[in-house]
């Protein structure tokens, strides 16, 4: 009788024992399987925010270097004519002089662009004292226009095409010119703009 209830015990053992194993085998599963699921979520979440934040840190370029390019078209302005003619520099492209600009020149896809050594030789950016042969994030352009008043402007542009095909980001700072009731050149930049953002 005794070895009947051993050998039933033994039994009994044994089948929770292989309950208990597929039981942790079913456990262990939902868990791996909730792990994947959840570093799925998160790639999802973290992959486009970061690159948001490569993005963003090469657009931070384009306010530094408009900056320089802003203090110098004012300077340049404010003291450059002897016989008192309120002037700012002329017109400067991203590409060298006699080329067609600028449907699509500069960089594309967040990649740097160097533009053409020629590029620097025209007058607006020997006006500006600018130069720039490193690889870039954007291309610069100065455009010197009037305003409907008569008044100087020149537009500092800095763009880029982050997102191939599409519209281009643009950074930009419009400065006015004109000459105060002290017979003075003055400059005043407006706020900078920024057109399709990390596009």
């Amino acid at each position: 009788m005794d070895s009947d209830n051993n050998n039933k015990l033994d039994v009994d053992y044994s089948v929770r024992k292989q309950r208990g194993n597929k039981s942790c085998l079913v456990t262990a599963l939902f868990i791996s399987f909730g792990g994947i699921v959840l570093i799925g979520i998160l790639a999802a979440i973290a992959i486009p925010a970061f690159q948001k934040y490569l993005a963003r840190s090469k657009a931070a370029e384009a306010p530094l270097v408009v900056g320089k390019l802003q203090f110098q078209a004012i300077h340049y302005f404010e003291t450059s004519s002897a016989d008192g003619a309120c002037q700012f520099p002329p017109s400067a492209n991203p590409v060298p002089e006699g080329q067609e600009c600028c449907e699509n020149v500069g960089p594309s896809g967040g990649e740097e662009w160097t533009p053409p050594a020629q590029t620097w030789r025209q007058e607006g950016w020997k006006a500006l004292g600018f130069e720039k042969n490193e690889p870039s994030y954007f291309a610069y352009q100065t455009i010197n226009k009037k305003t409907d008043e008569g008044n100087d402007l020149m537009e500092l542009r800095a763009f880029a095409d982050f997102q191939p095909g599409g519209p281009r980001h643009t950074y930009s700072v419009t400065i006015e010119g004109h000459k105060n009731d002290q017979g003075e050149c003055v400059a005043n930049a407006q706020a900078p703009v920024v057109s399709n953002d990390l596009e």
